[in-house]
């Protein structure tokens, strides 16, 4: 209990002790215990802000697969819940977003998919968006075609279930509650397709981050170059 306790100043310099080897390894037990612990921590502070798995990979010194591989169940902290805001009573779904969830439904039934996944989202705004969202997409190399010859399942067969009803995968999920989240920022009245993208580019995980790997685009390029036209 003393161990758990004490500060990790103290775990270091009792680490260093030569003399009583012993406590010297149990003192480096709990500092790895705790440094894990921050390291999720943090790891979960930067998904939760939009960074991607080669951002967390970077500094970690690991690839972005094994970034993946062991923080894919890393804690992220809530942000503050739009439907507490009053805003959300005066905001509508646009019939251009409608449309893309609708597609995006389909398009995850014609492909095999128990559940829709931000691939299938992002599968469906390039063939609903309007204008600018179609142009970014166009501009990035990112068309019906290119996805559907490159497109990343969210849920590989043997998986990980969908942990979420509605017929979303999780990850879907919070890009449709993303989507209303930069709407009410923003301060507009409305979801469109626009925000929808938005939010799918902050998304880090699932099979529409992946997809956008496979094709060498940077999530982030995508998001200032459609942030910067509003």
């Amino acid at each position: 209990m003393a161990d758990e306790l004490a500060p990790m100043s103290e775990l270091c310099r009792r680490c260093q002790r030569e003399d009583t080897p012993a406590n010297a390894l149990q003192a480096i037990t709990t500092l790895r215990t705790r440094l894990d612990e921050l390291e999720r921590r943090h790891v979960g502070e930067m998904l939760s802000h939009g960074a991607t798995w080669a951002d967390i990979a970077q500094p970690l010194g690991i690839t972005r697969q094994a970034a993946h591989d062991r923080h894919r169940h890393a804690p992220r902290p809530k942000p503050p819940a739009v439907e507490e805001s009053a805003a959300i009573q005066r905001v509508l779904v646009t019939g251009a977003a409608r449309g893309t969830v609708r597609l995006a439904r389909e398009e995850a039934t014609a492909l095999g998919a128990n559940a829709v996944g931000t691939e299938h989202l992002l599968l469906a705004l390039t063939q609903t968006a309007p204008e600018p969202v179609a142009r970014v997409l166009a501009d990035a190399g990112i068309d019906e075609h290119a996805l559907r010859s490159t497109l990343q399942p969210t849920i590989v067969p043997g998986g990980e279930p969908t942990q979420t009803g509605g017929g979303f995968t999780l990850h879907a999920r919070e890009v449709l509650e993303g989507s209303l989240r930069e709407a009410v920022e923003r301060g507009e009245g409305f979801i469109g397709a626009d925000h929808l993208l938005l939010a799918l580019l902050r998304n880090p995980s699932g099979g529409a981050a992946q997809t956008l790997d496979a094709l060498a685009v940077k999530p982030k390029a995508i998001f200032a170059t459609l942030a910067g036209q509003r």
